[in-house]
């Protein structure tokens, strides 16, 4: 036990310095939350409306009995483990059950990633007053189906307050209340690399997490649509998003609303 108690403190610490690297903010375990989405209505109506640019979840490996193989670094030896298509198969599978039952998975069900760490670096990302933050293995059930997910959303760094615009997702499962979680369960947390590559094989190195491209590709429409987010927009240049990583349709649907801004 005490030896997972460290790994915590550790995993905290890594989460923390880049995000406060003077650390002149309280634990945000330690301040009191309280949810507040006022001033974010449009964004949340917009992001409702534009769905298909998130990727819906991965259907994943079929092969689940199938053992997979690796060489572990360190002893050289080959070892059993899972492969991410093999986790994705099995929440597919479990989301399909719960389907069944009548739970909604459509938007915004297991979209809170690419939303809110769109929302956290719109206000500025590492150098705004808000912390990205994760809750793990969140238990709930749901008409007989036990199921694990997880949840990010925004918190004030020094008031609590909690910006969640996927938070209606928890509202059809009975006896559940993320609400009483925001404080207790979650961690200061971001996930991706530091780096984007571009196409001349350079690295444009940032020194933190950049945004992932599910939130960019939401980004290179909003910026169209709606305007420009300092937040993002340094991310959107650097990866030249434009020139290298734009589809054929997103450039179509760009077109679609360039051209009906000027009719």
């Amino acid at each position: 036990m005490q030896r997972i108690e460290n790994y915590i403190d550790f995993l905290n610490e890594a989460y923390k310095n880049p995000m406060d690297p003077e650390g002149k903010y309280k634990r945000p375990d330690e301040v009191e939350t309280k949810l507040d989405n006022s001033g974010f209505k449009r964004m949340e109506t917009w992001l409702s409306k534009n769905i298909d640019l998130l990727a819906p979840l991965d259907s994943g490996d079929p092969y689940l009995d199938k053992q997979r193989y690796k060489i572990d670094p360190k002893t050289k030896k080959k070892i059993k483990y899972k492969s991410q298509g093999q986790y994705n198969r099995e929440r597919w599978l479990e989301m399909k059950k719960l389907e069944e039952k009548g739970l909604d998975t459509g938007y915004p069900f297991g979209y809170c990633y690419p939303v809110m760490q769109f929302v956290w670096y719109s206000l500025d990302g590492y150098d705004g007053m808000y912390w990205l933050r994760c809750m793990n293995e969140l238990e709930f059930e749901y008409k007989g189906i036990k199921s694990k997910t997880s949840h990010w959303y925004c918190q004030h760094k020094t008031s609590g307050r909690i910006i969640d615009l996927t938070r209606s997702q928890f509202d059809q499962i009975p006896n559940f209340s993320i609400d009483d979680l925001y404080q207790k369960r979650g961690r200061v947390q971001n996930l991706g690399r530091s780096y984007y590559t571009l196409k001349s094989g350079k690295k444009v190195e940032f020194g933190h997490t950049v945004p992932c491209y599910q939130t960019l590709k939401l980004y290179d429409r909003y910026r169209e649509d709606v305007g420009i987010l300092p937040g993002l927009e340094k991310y959107w240049k650097a990866c030249n998003y434009a020139s290298e990583r734009r589809s054929k349709s997103e450039e179509e649907k760009l077109k679609e609303i360039r051209k009906s801004k000027k009719s």
